[in-house]
């Protein structure tokens, strides 16, 4: 079972169908735009007054593309900026602008971020994050103790799917589940709502659990889930291939 948004997922599921898996596409998460626009657009209007721009999910990335295009505006005007990508899947997405990726760090992840931007963050520095409505605190708070100034702008949020609940019964009773992936922190805390009242360990009892990273990794800990696959690399094609190596 695959719990990435309906968006996303199409890819992972032919990754894993190439290596004999039957996939089960059941997203924990749908991606809507933020409540107010309005945050962005200012941001975008003053885009000038920035020197970093920094995307931390693909999600951003396409949300904050699509919305300059909806205010009229050319992708040309970010090439004054320094842009940081949080991993390769974010990149290709900047890159797609015609815009160069300046900093793209060796760990993807908030942390490898940090380390990758230590010498461009000086205080002064004006830095704009457009990112979910809600994410982990840690880049803007390390950013802001090396003296840059940080906007975060919502560029989009995740919300549970209707009817969520129901489907995922319904799949469970239709036979034994192997594994269940989690691609963020979020497809894990949705997934631990629909199933409530039960805990998630009692809701995939028997069920292996794969991780993209060790953030999603520790939300699985906190409530209760042991992680059977990890990759070293967080990406999707990593993550396909210790799901091959764990079963083989």
């Amino acid at each position: 079972m695959i719990t990435r948004s309906a968006g996303q997922a199409a890819d992972f599921q032919k990754r894993l169908e190439s290596q004999g898996a039957r996939v089960v596409a059941f997203p924990t998460i749908a991606i809507h735009p933020p409540d107010s626009w309005e945050p962005m657009d200012q941001a975008i209007q003053n885009i000038s007054s920035y020197q970093l721009l920094i995307f931390t999910s693909a999600n951003g990335a396409e949300s904050f593309f699509g919305r300059m295009k909806a205010l009229g505006k050319d992708a040309r005007l970010l090439k004054q900026l320094s842009i940081s990508a949080i991993g390769p899947a974010t990149a290709r997405i900047i890159e797609k602008q015609g815009l160069a990726v300046e900093t793209l760090p060796e760990e993807y992840r908030a942390e490898g971020l940090v380390l990758a931007l230590h010498e461009k963050i000086r205080p002064g520095v004006r830095v704009l994050i457009p990112r979910a409505k809600v994410a982990r605190e840690l880049l803007p708070q390390e950013i802001r103790k090396l003296g840059g100034g940080v906007e975060i702008v919502p560029a989009y949020q995740t919300l549970v799917p209707p009817h969520a609940r129901d489907r995922f019964f319904e799949l469970m009773r239709e036979g034994a589940l192997d594994m269940i992936v989690f691609s963020s922190s979020s497809t894990v805390n949705n997934l631990a709502q629909i199933v409530a009242p039960l805990s998630l360990p009692q809701a995939l009892a028997g069920t292996s659990v794969a991780c993209i990273g060790p953030i999603t990794a520790e939300t699985c800990h906190q409530l209760g889930l042991k992680v059977s696959v990890q990759p070293a690399s967080y990406d999707i094609p990593s993550l396909v291939e210790a799901i091959r190596i764990f079963y083989s």
